[in-house]
């Protein structure tokens, strides 16, 4: 029953503290990780790597029959595979585009078992190199150095898939290399000298045996070895072209990680490549989705120039019109299916002692539930009502299928479309719920709920249980990344303590950086954004140090709030003006939803990081306090009203009327700055949002319970008043 690899160190993390809310203690369900492990095993297998041949725990089980049924049952062919096809056909570069874990890889990998599949005769089937740019990374600096590797690489690749292969005999090669390269320019002489014409490899072979000229072989073939990787590859890709049937297929992967620069740089390398071979020879490049513009712009002039595969559109498009949300969507929708196959669900119950599995039900005091099975039942009832059912597209119907498409949307955004993240943030979900990490709501009162609840209307309990799950969704993708499951990452708290040195105090840097980058519609430049914030007094090594905050990375598969292209290698270097910044989906979804939740507000509220707590935040809060929404609820508005508000009229001071220096003309004019800057405006302005969201949140009836929380977005409102009474004209 142990954990996956990339589950071992996040588990180890949360298994050594608990939340700092009373004296509560995660409960020790070791076994309950079994049903975690199959969700795993099913959510994160790849074809990049074979399953476990020889372990027997859950993990290894599922992900065997996960392999077995990959391309047949599980695997979600997207809609680019024609294009890419029919472009690779047509000889045309293909330059496939998404951001890391987006599925990239595993499309360049169907793509080859595709072309094999369509060819019957051995001796056509396709010649594949499929350059992987992350092992060579330190190679791929200069031009110089990227155009040896990437060559070598590929010549070396190709030749040993080709030479002593059916396809292409030593002898063959042998023959053609003394033919045509002048590397055997001797060995011609000599054979020449004595009047001999060979006509084809046995020929060639009979004489180098008569004439003992084995030791001028190894010359030929030293001095070709002796050749640069590119005249060599050229050389081969001419031999197979000349001599075979074998189409060839030259594919770049793993280039998402590296700076813009090195990326295009792979693309023109392998362009150089296609364009001095043979029409038979194909290629292919994964990018991240901002650089196929620039490669495309440098390589449309071409006789082969580049078509464009959209695995995953920049940013700047809608989220609902990309491939790749659809695509997450179908993905967890499949993976989620396997779990619940008969087949695997029998190898979780034998993978849990029944001994053990009584103790569990006895525990949670559930009558009925006494034996293993049944309290498996119950269990697997709760994961469908809080993870299958709400993240399937199968068992959605009206309002249900739009609420499902808004969990897969904040799980897709907030991993920045990786299906890699997606899925490892999913297991992670579950691992939560089994063990009460999150201590919103226990697994023993999920479980009863659950069986109380039979007399309700199936629809009327998924649609209360989503509520639940919503609280536990935010949560969870708030302390994505927590090093230690107490508090969320430091990068994510955009309203937090630090108060910029300029006149009146700019707060929230974080933030402001953010709404600026959700402000625009392409990448900018470090230089362009110092210079903005320079004009309300903030100075450029601080826009250094906020933006390198943003782009830290969460995990080791995650590619941050936003990326920096052209950063100095060391991270306490300053960014020069030239870097550019790409505001990737997290960071957005951050700013323009998940920052206005209830659960992010609360939970910014009682973190330790927020160290500027007005009088009404509590210091502590028990498990009690945090299993109640309006508990919940109340903290987070009295943060909003008391602190961030608070911080908001020490910015400006002249929102609730004429101050000093701050007449009514200077006052609009630098509200105006603010809406080009962060889209400060009446009707789009984040603290609306938040309200509008807080507002949501609270229960249409009147219960007191919630009067607090009602009271506080009121009084936040008619605060946001004041920005019409200033920046109306005329007023």
């Amino acid at each position: 029953m142990s954990a996956s690899p990339d589950q071992q160190s996040l588990l180890a993390r949360r298994r050594q503290t608990a939340l700092a809310l009373g004296d509560f203690a995660p409960p020790e369900q070791e076994e309950l990780r079994a049903i975690s492990n199959a969700l795993d095993a099913a959510l994160g297998y790849s074809p990049v790597r074979s399953a476990p041949a020889v372990a027997s725990d859950t993990y290894a089980l599922v992900t065997r029959r996960v392999e077995e049924r990959f391309w047949d049952e599980i695997y979600v062919e997207r809609p680019e595979m024609r294009q890419i096809l029919f472009e690779l056909d047509k000889g045309q570069i293909v330059v496939i585009t998404g951001e890391r874990g987006t599925g990239k890889t595993t499309a360049i990998h169907a793509t080859i078992r595709e072309l094999r599949a369509v060819v019957a005769d051995p001796s056509q089937l396709h010649l594949t190199c499929l350059f992987d740019a992350g092992e060579y990374s330190a190679d791929l600096e200069s031009p110089t150095a990227a155009t040896y590797t990437i060559h070598q690489t590929i010549y070396s690749d190709l030749y040993a898939q080709a030479i002593h292969s059916e396809p292409a005999p030593m002898e063959a090669w042998l023959f053609f290399l003394y033919e045509h390269d002048a590397s055997f320019e001797a060995l011609r002489l000599l054979v020449g000298h004595h009047k001999l014409q060979p006509t084809d490899a046995s020929d060639l072979d009979a004489v180098i045996e008569l004439l003992e000229c084995h030791a001028m072989v190894g010359d030929g073939y030293r001095a070709f070895a002796a050749q640069t990787p590119s005249t060599r590859l050229r050389t081969l890709l001419r031999f197979l072209h000349q001599t075979t049937d074998c189409d060839v297929l030259l594919i770049i992967d793993n280039v998402d990680h590296l700076d813009d620069s090195v990326q295009c740089l792979c693309a023109r390398e392998l362009f150089t490549v296609l364009t001095s071979s043979p029409d038979r020879v194909r290629g292919a490049i994964a990018v991240r989705p901002e650089n196929y513009e620039r490669i495309q712009a440098e390589l449309d002039t071409a006789a082969r120039p580049p078509r464009v595969a959209l695995a995953q559109k920049p940013w700047l498009h809608q989220v609902l019109s990309r491939p790749s949300v659809g695509l997450t969507m179908a993905f967890i929708t499949r993976r989620l299916a396997v779990v619940r196959d008969p087949e695997i669900t029998a190898l979780v119950l034998a993978a849990i002692p029944n001994d053990r599995l009584q103790a569990l039900a006895a525990e949670t005091g559930i009558a009925g539930a006494t034996d293993p099975e049944s309290y498996l039942d119950v269990l697997t009832k709760v994961l469908e009502y809080l993870v299958y059912d709400v993240f399937s597209t199968d068992a959605a119907e009206g309002e249900l299928a739009t609420d499902n498409r808004s969990f897969v949307q904040y799980v897709h955004l907030w991993h920045n479309g990786s299906l890699r993240e997606c899925a490892r943030s999913l297991v992670l979900f579950v691992e939560d719920v089994l063990t009460d990490a999150t201590h919103m709501y226990r697994l023993p009162d999920l479980m009863r709920t659950v069986l109380d609840s039979k007399a309700e209307p199936e629809l009327a309990r998924r649609q209360r249980l989503r509520r639940v799950t919503r609280s536990l969704l935010y949560r969870h993708l708030l302390f994505w990344g927590s090093v230690d499951n107490e508090n969320p990452p430091a990068n994510i708290m955009l309203f937090d303590a630090i108060q910029e040195d300029s006149t009146p105090p700019l707060h929230f840097l974080r933030l402001r950086l953010l709404q600026y980058l959700a402000n625009r519609e392409r990448r900018v430049t470090v230089g362009q954004i110092q210079s903005d914030f320079a004009r309300l007094d903030v100075k450029p090594e601080r826009i250094s140090q906020g933006l390198r905050e943003l782009a830290v990375h969460r995990s080791p598969d995650d590619t941050g709030l936003v990326r920096i292209d052209g950063a100095p290698a060391d991270p306490d270097a300053a960014l020069p003006p030239t870097a550019a910044i790409t505001l990737l989906d997290a960071g957005r979804f951050l700013v323009t939803t998940l920052c206005m939740s209830t659960e992010y507000l609360f939970w910014s509220a009682v973190s330790p990081r927020i160290t500027h707590k007005q009088a009404g935040t509590p210091a502590k809060v028990t498990i009690d306090d945090v299993q109640r929404d309006s508990f919940r609820s109340k903290v987070a508005t009295s943060f909003l009203e008391q602190d961030i508000v608070a911080r908001l009229k020490d910015e400006h001071p002249y929102l609730e009327g004429p101050v000093g220096q701050w007449t009514r003309a200077k006052a609009r004019e630098r509200l105006l700055l603010y809406e080009r800057f962060f889209g400060f405006r009446r009707e789009a302005w984040f603290l609306d949002q938040c309200c509008k969201v807080l507002s949501g949140f609270i229960p249409k009836d009147r219960d007191p319970e919630w009067q607090d929380a009602r009271a506080s977005i009121a009084r936040v409102r008619r605060f946001t008043g004041a920005i019409d009474r200033i920046s109306a004209p005329g007023r």
